[in-house]
């Protein structure tokens, strides 16, 4: 959420425990009509923070530790995802 706000945009984010999931979802309310192409860059650089993503989720273990698994969703102004990442079950 910080980026989109470093960048000029705004957006509303929803943290939900799902199970034993923390879910969090981010939505960028200046995109629409975000192209295929436009998702999938997004979705790999995604996939090169997994390693960090897992620490942070065994970060959040120390502290919560019947937490199984972390996502993060970033979606459009509409709520349609654009790229995920998930650390954990």
């Amino acid at each position: 959420e910080s980026f989109a706000t470093s960048a000029g945009m705004t957006c509303t984010s929803n943290i939900e425990l799902v199970g034993t999931g923390l879910v969090i979802t981010i939505n960028i309310n200046e995109l629409a009509d975000v192209s295929q192409e436009t998702k999938d860059q997004l979705q790999t650089g995604y996939n090169s923070l997994s390693a960090e993503f897992e620490g942070l989720l065994a970060q959040l273990q120390t502290e919560i530790p019947q937490l199984t698994s972390l996502t993060i969703v970033v979606g459009d102004k509409d709520g349609n995802p654009l790229a995920s990442l998930s650390a954990g079950q």
